[in-house]
């Protein structure tokens, strides 16, 4: 997959077809405005052959590991013509299947608001006979619910990720991202005890900081006032 031949399929033909509400980030798509979620379209190249897949995806940019999203889906397979005019009639799937899947998808999730509706989502899907539970997803439940402004309920995923990081200090071999996930909540809850708005700041650093790593800038800059 020739990259710079992709952008400019999306620059030219991608981004016109699906009109406003719609910007370039990077190799992907967001559509704007970003708050403190981004939802995106996100090529990922095939390891067999020059094909590409597309996968739909809402961050919470509060999370300060940009890679461990848990909102999205794959959109499909393409394959990958080496040339702008080859792109013309796989633009034209691609936008339909953007329109058809994506759009739907980030209407439902790609708020706060939805996104919580996820968190809760995937939480429903834990086996309730088992011990472990996600740590990221406890960090994203509780940054969720503090932006909400619940902070009984983000004191409640606080305390289910400190469970997880007892259970990993007892482990024969403890995993550090565990420990430092739970620590970040930590902070940022103690932080909410104090002044509402020193835990927000800190969330806030998280976000502008993914906002670099996801080249979300211009109409694409993330607004956290709201």
């Amino acid at each position: 997959m020739d990259t710079q031949v992709w952008i400019e399929t999306l620059r030219r033909h991608v981004i016109p077809a699906l009109g406003d509400g719609w910007e370039l980030a990077g190799d992907s798509l967001v559509r704007v405005p970003v708050g403190w979620t981004a939802a995106r379209v996100v090529p990922q190249p095939s390891a067999h052959g020059p094909a590409f897949f597309l996968h739909a995806q809402v961050q919470l940019l509060a999370e300060p590991e940009p890679e461990s999203y848990t909102c999205g889906f794959r959109l499909g397979r393409w394959e990958a013509p080496g040339t702008l005019a080859g792109y013309g009639p796989i633009a034209t799937q691609v936008v339909d299947t953007i329109v058809s899947r994506a759009v739907p998808f980030f209407d439902r999730y790609g708020t706060l608001d939805g996104y919580l509706s996820h968190l809760r989502e995937r939480l429903a899907d834990l086996d309730p006979g088992q011990e472990w539970i996600d740590v990221l997803l406890d960090e994203e439940l509780a940054y969720t619910s503090l932006l909400l402004g619940d902070l009984p309920a983000a004191e409640v995923a606080a305390g289910y990720a400190e469970r997880v990081a007892e259970q990993n200090r007892h482990d024969p071999q403890p995993l550090d991202w565990v420990e430092e996930a739970a620590g970040r909540v930590a902070t940022v809850i103690a932080a909410a005890r104090r002044d509402p708005d020193e835990a927000r700041e800190i969330l806030a650093g998280h976000a502008r900081a993914n906002a670099g790593e996801l080249w979300l800038t211009g109409a694409a800059t993330p607004d956290l006032s709201r």
